[in-house]
């Protein structure tokens, strides 16, 4: 290795590490004595550039869960409706073969008959297309639900988060989403 190398080398280990002034004393309590000063408790703290950063980083960490949460929920609305519309469609097929043998086994019906069974198809037309409906309601209504859920988790974290940053202390990973 080239001497400059090791000054980097070192220098590098040195700024990772500290150096023993960098230490921070242990202090032991005494009974009855006063509590630190302010000014010693906040000379290891953050900066107001670094809270700032990491409030900003934060606050773009929830954007981004809330949006893949929105994402993922759209996803799951169009394969919704991409099963129920193939199921649909499987359904009126099969309606139809249905109906077809049935007017073709039943050929002297008179046009009353043939009018009460395509009143009948319809009405079970509409029942299928109403659970379908509802269906999709449920499945919004949970995922609203999932959202306002996830919305005021976020609250309570950018509060508890910008409580700690104000003291000047780096706030727990626990508070960070977890996209």
């Amino acid at each position: 290795m080239k001497p400059r190398h090791v000054l980097c080398f070192i220098f590098l280990l040195l700024s990772l590490h500290g150096s023993a002034d960098d230490a921070v004393p242990v202090f032991s309590p005494k009974v009855g004595a006063s509590p630190a000063p302010a000014s010693s408790v906040k000379e290891h703290g953050l900066s107001a550039a670094e809270c700032n950063r990491l409030l900003a980083d934060f606050q773009k960490a929830q954007a981004a869960e809330l949006q893949k949460l929105k994402r993922a929920n759209q996803a799951e609305m169009k394969a919704y409706d991409v099963s129920f519309n193939s199921r649909y469609r499987a359904w009126v097929t099969k309606e139809k073969d249905a109906r077809h043998k049935y007017f073709r086994d039943h050929s002297d019906l008179k046009r009353e008959e043939k009018r009460a069974y395509i009143a009948d198809y319809k009405d079970r037309e509409k029942i299928f297309l109403q659970m379908g409906s509802e269906e999709r309601q449920r499945r919004s209504a949970a995922q609203n639900a999932r959202i306002d859920s996830v919305k005021s988790d976020q609250q309570s974290h950018l509060k508890e988060f910008k409580e700690i940053l104000s003291h000047g202390d780096r706030p727990p990973v626990y508070l960070w989403p977890s996209s």
